[in-house]
């Protein structure tokens, strides 16, 4: 059973990430909103950005592996 705080940790906003579309003519702004996102909150949301369905699931399951460890976890230290 999930604690308060460890639920409200498994759950984000989706209308507040930040959505990076690769697609977009303004390099520049995609630039600085990935930074921004980067430095204050460190996910995001790429859109048009090429890659495969098999990629994309393969990196989706290498975050939620990173994300079961915690912040102590001598594992990573290595």
């Amino acid at each position: 059973m999930m604690t308060k705080d460890l639920e409200k940790a498994a759950t984000i906003n989706v209308s507040a990430l930040t959505c990076i579309d690769l697609a977009s003519p303004d390099l520049h702004r995609s630039a600085v909103l990935l930074k921004q996102a980067c430095l204050e909150c460190g996910f995001f949301y790429v859109i048009n950005h090429g890659l495969c369905e098999e990629l994309k699931d393969d990196a989706f399951e290498q975050e939620i592996l990173c994300s079961s460890f915690g912040i102590e976890d001598e594992s990573l230290e290595e």
